[in-house]
């Protein structure tokens, strides 16, 4: 038996035990029997999701929830893949895309970087890359906009005479990852923040994000952080970059073509149809609006999309396309299988939240407001960089909310804060999808295991005081 058929064995068996030993610790109220089981599942959920994959994991909790809540299997599974969370993700990937497949995303990122007020000036040259990174994942997925911002270094790699080894080209091809996950993160319709807020949701059907703060502080948080990252770039890490004063931007001016322009008409209607509603008054005509929400005006432009045809008669898009661009249906599963676990979380006939409370507000109670925050986020920022950044919103989401309930902070304004550090994993490779990809260059020669480690701190640090400061003078705003 291959070695990589033991290890699996193994992890399957201990994530078992991890549920068997728990759900069998003795208990007092107000945790049931019920509620420690759902305990026992999410502990393992979280040890198969870190060890195995995110299926196997995932179709088995929702499975175990549905046999021991009483709810039965059909109606855990209906509870999960039928949930708010899978509908709007679904949504929104499916407008990213479109927008991936027609390249859009690279059209965007190009139009920024190859400026002519970045010829012969390094560092501008650096900001306008570090820009294109960030910005674009406002909107479009980390992944994306992390390959296709690569894709654009290499060029500069190659036309600057660069070589495999020089310590520039690792230097920004970290920072892009750094200011891509910071990015993803700092909007409301971001793919980074909207799985998050589905659930907090779920925990609290009652909590709201509010989209113009959020995006209006994250937008700020992003443009101090870019910056920090060039003065980390010039300051710390210290490259040379002599030879980027041979870079000249392309003569020929990047245009889009007619699937691109087509993209951009979807993208700007759906971000003008799911925030109009936030600035009208009330009305028949904001109500109207608001039925739709992310779901319906996301299904509803991809109808669109599907319905335009080329003057040949052609499909400007078709479906197929659509979904092989960026619908990650792993990471459905695995938010599926999160949404059923956080129903059974919030459920008082459980018990868990109290009992999560009595432990909690002893701990907390004597730091005060920002001592909470900061220890709090530090720790969850932490976290993300040893496990996933998925599987620490999930754990943090609970923690936060009764946390909050404990000691009288803004829940939704603390949420907005869990929503960035939670999700800048920039240390190993599972924290974060943009850092799968990183290591993935090991193999390549322009980057190593050594280069990412020690690059990840100074990043973390960045982070780590621009939300925490931002986040708590900002709270009360939500």
């Amino acid at each position: 038996m291959s070695k990589k058929n033991v290890k699996l064995i193994v992890h399957f068996a201990i994530m078992v035990a991890i549920y068997l030993i728990i759900s069998h610790l003795p208990h007092s109220e107000p945790l049931t029997d019920t509620g420690i089981k759902v305990l026992a599942i999410m502990v393992a959920a979280i040890y198969g999701w870190c060890t195995i994959d995110t299926v196997v994991p995932s179709i088995l909790a929702v499975i175990t929830f549905g046999l021991v809540s009483g709810s039965g299997v059909a109606g855990a599974v209906l509870t999960g893949s039928g949930s708010f969370l899978i509908m709007m993700i679904l949504a929104m990937l499916m407008i990213c895309g479109i927008m991936i497949h027609t390249g859009l995303a690279k059209v965007f990122a190009e139009k920024i970087i190859n400026s002519k007020i970045a010829n012969g000036r390094p560092w501008i040259l650096m900001l306008l890359i570090l820009i294109a990174a960030g910005v674009s994942s406002l909107i479009l997925p980390g992944l994306a906009v992390v390959l296709v911002v690569w894709d654009i270094a290499y060029g500069i790699f190659e036309t600057c005479g660069y070589q495999k080894g020089e310590k520039w080209p690792t230097v920004i091809l970290i920072a892009i990852c750094a200011a891509a996950t910071f990015g993803m993160v700092c909007s409301h319709v971001s793919s980074g923040v909207i799985p998050n807020v589905a659930i907090i949701q779920a925990i609290d059907p009652s909590l709201r994000l509010n989209a113009l703060s959020f995006t209006g502080f994250g937008i700020i948080q992003l443009a101090i952080f870019i910056p920090v990252c060039l003065l980390i770039i010039k300051f710390i890490f210290k490259p040379d970059v002599s030879k980027l004063k041979n870079y000249k931007a392309p003569d020929e001016k990047v245009r889009m073509n007619t699937d691109q322009k087509r993209a951009l008409w979807i993208l700007i209607a759906f971000i003008v149809l799911i925030t109009v509603p936030d600035f009208l008054p009330a009305g028949s005509v904001t109500s109207f609006l608001q039925q739709f929400g992310i779901i319906g005006w996301g299904f509803l432009l991809v109808a669109v999309a599907l319905l335009i045809r080329n003057k040949d008669g052609s499909h400007f898009i078709t479906f197929k396309q659509i979904t092989d661009a960026s619908v990650y249906w792993d990471m459905l599963f695995m938010l599926a299988s999160i949404q059923v676990v956080c129903g059974g979380l919030s459920n008082p006939e459980f018990g868990i939240s109290t009992w999560m409370m009595q432990i909690l507000q002893p701990l907390v109670m004597h730091l005060g407001p920002f001592g909470v925050v900061a220890v709090l986020m530090l720790l969850g920022l932490v976290v993300t960089n040893l496990l996933d950044s998925a599987v620490t919103t999930f754990v943090f989401t609970a923690i936060t909310y009764t946390v909050a309930n404990a000691v009288g902070l803004n829940t939704m304004g603390l949420f907005s804060i869990l929503l960035h550090v939670s999700a800048f994993g920039m240390l190993l490779p599972a924290c974060s999808p943009p850092l799968t990809l990183l290591y993935g260059k090991v193999e390549d020669g322009w980057v190593s295991n050594k280069d990412i480690l020690k690059s990840a701190w100074p990043y973390i640090t960045a982070c780590a005081v621009i939300c925490i400061l931002i986040g708590y003078a900002t709270m009360n705003l939500y």
